[in-house]
């Protein structure tokens, strides 16, 4: 919940991920005659509560706007861009060159094989720092983030005489690791990213450090803390807004159903600078490009606001 903000001038980025109730908290910790400036884009995954909040607040036409229309993520004449443009569209007409490739396979069990195969390829290419495997999933499948973090981890962080390990119920972390935070703390940011540099154990407890870059060290010593790491080789693509990586693996594939949203494309799509590559099969991604639920999580915000403004 936002504390109670006192500025002339407010700048919120990504705007998209909040929902309805963290959108009123935010607005009512705002002093009078604040101004808000809103940076998001709408065509990406809504937040995972109620609401599409900037969908919303940009159909209701009483909110000043300005629409960026060039692409700086991508050099110019990159296929990622134009191909995020025709998803954007629900246009399924893709084109494929080298930096963006399809590869086809409706088999799970192959599809990971080739997400792995893909992963070190793309590792040893730009480094594991600037490579993303994107799922719809953390669990349920073989391409899953859970079963694809410890394929992957398997192969970048292999066990070591010299990787001290420590166990919370079936998960283990290991010296090196690349590691994400999953619950906002002090030190640190839901979805921050970072590598184990410290495992100790003793009679009274462990010492778990993760390097997060920029001189943050975090210290984790208990199991409540440590539970709020995950493997980070490959994460989900809810999990993935706001970055951004050289190059983009995405798993879609018929089994993931419900979540094949245009949104979810194109989110994941557009985290690539140089290269994008989908591994599954060709009818999820049309169908996913073809659907999208905006409507349905239509609170009448955009209503109010007009009704209210009148």
């Amino acid at each position: 919940m936002p504390e109670q903000v006192d500025a002339d001038l407010v700048l919120v980025d990504e705007i998209s991920m909040l929902d309805m109730a963290m959108t009123w908290y935010l607005f009512h910790a705002l002093p009078p005659m604040c101004r808000l400036v809103l940076v998001g884009d709408a065509d990406q995954l809504p937040s995972v509560g109620p609401g599409a909040v900037l969908s919303e607040l940009l159909r209701c036409g009483r909110i000043p706007m300005v629409m960026l229309d060039k692409v700086f993520r991508q050099s110019e004449g990159s296929m990622i861009a134009e191909n995020a443009r025709h998803i954007r569209h629900g246009d399924t007409d893709l084109q494929f060159d080298g930096d963006f490739q399809f590869w086809g396979s409706a088999d799970i069990q192959q599809s990971a094989e080739w997400l792995e195969r893909l992963y070190m390829q793309e590792v040893r290419r730009y480094g594991v720092d600037n490579v993303a495997l994107l799922t719809p999933f953390r669990a349920k499948t073989e391409t899953g983030v859970r079963s694809m973090n410890e394929r992957l981890r398997t192969l970048v962080n292999p066990p070591g005489a010299n990787k001290p390990e420590l166990s919370l119920g079936q998960r283990i972390f290991r010296f090196g690791d690349k590691v994400m935070q999953t619950k906002n703390r002090e030190e640190v940011s839901n979805g921050d990213i970072g590598y184990i540099r410290k495992i100790e154990r003793d009679d009274d407890g462990f010492l778990v450090e993760v390097d997060f870059h920029d001189d943050r060290i975090v210290a984790y010593e208990d199991n409540e803390s440590l539970s709020h790491l995950d493997l980070a080789y490959a994460t989900t693509i809810h999990k993935s807004q706001g970055g951004q990586y050289d190059s983009v693996l995405l798993s879609i594939q018929n089994c993931h159903g419900r979540m094949l949203k245009r949104p979810l494309v194109y989110t994941g799509l557009t985290r690539a600078r140089c290269r994008a590559q989908i591994v599954g099969d060709w009818q999820a991604v049309i169908r996913a490009i073809q659907t999208t639920d905006t409507e349905r999580r239509n609170t009448l915000l955009a209503a109010r606001i007009i009704q209210t403004a009148t």
